[in-house]
């Protein structure tokens, strides 16, 4: 299931019992890769008709959040509501809606200026919600999206946010998160049988972390090197290119 990217309705149907193990947490980049999918071809659809766009996308939030509460108030396994596709896409339209929104100076210093806001409400639903309640599975997914779709917003304006993020250890642990993310699950498990209860946590963060740094600079970077070597010529310096142009053009429109 893993490997076809179908963990999320493997886990939401209950395919196969154990709910894929080591690498169940792999439903996340399933829905990812099902979204990769489909947006390029919605987004031909919306830059039609641009204008409209950020109310389109609003509606399928709308619709998408509808049937989520639909689903938990039918009876619906958290396991349902939790890992489908169609009903926890909302987060990623959130973000869609925001790269079709001009976000000016304005909306930058208001989103830091408000920020206490979005960090309240992530800690209340990280210490007060947990993940299989109705209240969870029927606004708290979304209100999740939005407090980090708040944040980084308020990121990109110069202030004490953007400092911290831009802090060495922050940006170094943002470059292993992938290699973490893949590493964090399997060890946690592992850990649940073999670690000390009172220490398990923290020493599942701990390992995870050392094995995401290992497996960062012993696997990924010697690949992305290798990567460079076959890479055709001219390619890269049009993708950087292009990078600046967008950057230049988000400034102007900002």
């Amino acid at each position: 299931m893993a490997a076809t990217y179908l963990m999320n309705w493997n886990r939401a149907f209950s395919w196969f019992p154990g709910g894929g193990g080591f690498v169940g947490h792999t439903w996340s980049l399933a829905m990812e890769e099902q979204f990769y999918f489909i947006w390029p071809f919605t987004l031909l659809l919306l830059i039609r008709c641009r204008p409209a766009a950020p109310f389109i996308i609003l509606g399928l939030i709308a619709t998408v959040v509808s049937w989520r509460i639909y689903l938990v108030h039918s009876g619906a396994p958290p396991e349902r509501t939790y890992d489908g596709f169609d009903v926890h896409s909302d987060s990623l339209l959130i973000g869609c809606a925001a790269a079709f929104v001009p976000i000016g100076s304005r909306i930058k210093s208001l989103a830091q200026n408000l920020l206490i806001i979005p960090i309240a409400s992530l800690a209340i639903i990280l210490f007060t919600f947990h993940w299989d309640s109705s209240r969870a599975q029927s606004f708290g997914i979304t209100l999740a999206g939005l407090s980090s779709a708040w944040i980084m917003v308020a990121a990109m304006q110069d202030g004490v946010l953007k400092t911290i993020l831009s802090m060495k250890i922050l940006v170094y642990t943002g470059r292993i998160s992938y290699a973490w993310y893949l590493w964090f699950y399997p060890i946690f498990i592992f850990g649940t049988h073999a670690l000390p209860k009172f220490y398990e946590k923290p020493l599942v963060v701990v390992f995870s972390y050392m094995a995401a740094m290992a497996s960062y600079h012993l696997v990924e970077r010697p690949f992305l090197k290798l990567k460079d070597r076959f890479e055709p010529k001219g390619v890269a310096k049009h993708q950087s290119d292009s990078i600046k142009h967008y950057s230049y053009t988000t400034s102007r429109e900002a």
